[in-house]
């Protein structure tokens, strides 16, 4: 019990506020908060975790489990259906008497929303090599230990896919054992995030036939683990390639056929173009082929342009496309022939006949002048800034012999790395001479391959087809060209539109590609699965330090024990 005090009567506070230590008794230091004796090794373990040079074994472990090594069997980005154009049916868009089937949109610049479609076969799987690849002894090697590659394959594509761990990605290394001919090389080393892909070029040597080639390679993942591994390649030059096929579209079954020796096609006068494609057979892979050719027996009758696929490439179970774009000069028929180096292998040669007839064209030529004039191609409704009474624009205006030639943006239009969506609006203006015109098969021709993939995108309710349309006077459509990167660098895309009995129209932009290198280190600190958990586990221990030191400060509030106040008068205990 406590006396009660004149003091507390009048109000004062019952408790003294400041309590002198009794006599005799240590007075603690005053310089030396307990906070700080608590905080000061914690934050040097902190300091040391963090800047300590390498990776511990756990890192280790935690890397290897999050890196997959596979082999691809196909090289040809598809397009994600899941990401279609809204069709709600309210979008109808009507300006200026323009039928416009949709809302106007834009060249969007979001993240690559593309997809690949790659047959993957894991090489290492979980940190370790799997079988065959594990078992495959290169002192000795054994077909039915090995993986093998048959004679129908000239590279081998690899990808690699990893976690958030410590990794050091170095070059990978390819050797031939002794005794082989080949030379085999790498290409396209490169990573990104999370992502990385690599190809080993064979470079089997002229005239071999069935030779068995034993390859190693070394690819250093970390800075203690390289994975190392080997495989048989066959090597057969010469001769024709036995998984290859080279063939057409036929327009009036709408199927892809392949050329025969005994076949005759005929492509008629209604056709202003042919697509011809290039492909690989199972168990064929992958095979580089070279620049297209083609020519006209007779030249007087017909003048030929090639696009697509033209400058060769590397072609897989998914077709290459060539086109080729006919000019009628006179009545007539001629034989055409395309050639297409395939090498080490001999060449893929095809004939068809091609048909002209200019008769049907004066009713046309009158016209030409009436479409020139008023058809126009702009970048968004309303302008024609890539195509204005019939000339490109400076902008746009890249000619199939520079086309290869790395454009300039101050002059060029050129695309981000972010943007994956290209949209260019065809208007015809409405005339009284002016009739409908068909656009036939249109196409891309893209200057490097192994840069980026474009198509024409369908998914855009209204948007011109990749076979073409119809355009009538007084309408508009969106033409959208949809890309998609493979690795870093930068490549020109060609887009030609096939019109029968008039100049073809071709216009062209530059798209840019980027990959962003893997961060390793941040702000000086290696950044490792360990460390993260020893700052997460240091977290834990100075809240744990915060909360008892707050309990314990409180506590010695509640037990400080108090003198009683001297009673006076008749005041009782």
């Amino acid at each position: 019990r406590i006396q009660s005090s004149p003091h507390f009567a009048h109000g004062a506070h019952p408790f003294p506020t400041h309590l002198d230590p009794p006599i005799g008794a240590p007075v603690p230091p005053q310089n030396s908060h307990p906070m700080a004796r608590f905080l000061a090794p914690l934050l040097a373990f902190l300091l040391l975790t963090l800047a300590r040079p390498g990776i511990s074994q756990e890192d280790e472990t935690y890397a290897l489990s999050q890196f997959s090594l596979n082999r691809l069997s196909t090289d040809v980005p598809t397009f994600d259906e899941d990401d279609e154009f809204d069709d709600d049916g309210d979008d109808a868009y009507d300006d200026g008497g323009w039928n416009f089937p949709f809302g106007t949109g834009d060249n969007n610049d979001d993240e690559d929303d593309l997809d690949a479609d790659y047959l993957e076969t894991p090489i290492v799987l979980d940190g370790a090599l799997v079988a065959p690849w594990s078992s495959c002894d290169p002192a000795s090697p054994k077909e039915e230990d090995c993986f093998v590659e048959t004679e129908y394959a000239d590279r081998f594509l690899f990808n690699f896919l990893y976690g958030p761990a410590e990794y050091d990605f170095q070059s990978p290394t390819v050797t031939v054992a002794a005794g082989g001919t080949a030379k085999p090389a790498i290409l396209d080393f490169d990573f990104n995030v999370d992502y990385g892909i690599f190809t080993v070029l064979y470079n089997c040597p002229a005239d071999t036939k069935d030779a068995s080639q034993t390859l190693t390679l070394s690819f250093p993942v970390t800075k203690k683990t390289s994975f190392e591994f080997s495989w048989i390649k066959k090597c057969s030059t010469g001769g024709d390639h036995a998984k290859v096929e080279l063939g057409y579209e036929d327009e009036e079954i709408m199927d892809e056929v392949a050329f025969k020796p005994d076949q005759a096609v005929l492509v008629p006068t209604s056709e202003p173009a042919s697509t011809l494609y290039v492909k690989m057979l199972e168990p064929g892979t992958q095979h580089q082929f070279g620049e297209a050719k083609v020519v006209a027996a007779d030249p007087s009758i017909v003048d030929l342009e090639i696009r697509g696929a033209s400058f060769g490439g590397v072609v897989d179970t998914n077709p290459s496309y060539i086109y080729v774009f006919y000019d009628c000069k006179k009545d007539g028929k001629t034989k055409v022939s395309i050639t297409v180096p395939f090498p080490p292998m001999n060449d893929l040669t095809a004939s068809w006949t091609k048909e002209c007839s200019i008769a049907d064209d004066k009713a046309f030529e009158e016209n030409e002048a009436v479409v020139d004039a008023n058809l126009a191609i702009g970048t968004e409704l309303g302008l024609s800034d890539v195509l204005s009474k019939g000339d490109v624009t400076t902008k746009y205006d890249v000619p199939y012999f520079d086309f290869l030639k790395d454009l300039d943006p101050a002059t060029h239009d050129t695309v981000g790395p972010n943007t994956t969506r290209k949209t260019f609006y065809l208007q015809y203006e409405s005339a009284d001479k002016a009739q409908a015109f068909e656009i036939h098969d249109i196409t891309l021709t893209v200057s490097d391959p192994s840069v980026l993939v474009a198509r024409v995108d369908e998914d855009r309710p209204g948007s011109v087809p990749e076979d073409g349309m119809l355009l009538k006077p007084g309408t508009a459509a969106p033409l959208v060209i949809r890309m998609v990167c493979k690795k870093k660098g930068k490549a020109n895309i060609l887009v030609s539109l096939p019109v029968l009995f008039m100049d073809n129209i071709e216009f062209g932009f530059a798209k840019e590609c980027l990959r962003r290198p893997r961060k390793i280190k941040e702000s000086g600190f290696l950044l490792t699965a360990s460390s993260i958990i020893h700052v997460m586990l240091f977290l834990v221990v100075v809240g744990c330090g915060i909360a008892y030191y707050y309990y314990k400060k409180h506590l010695a509030k509640a037990d400080v024990k108090y003198s009683a106040v001297a009673a006076t008068g008749d005041e009782t205990a």
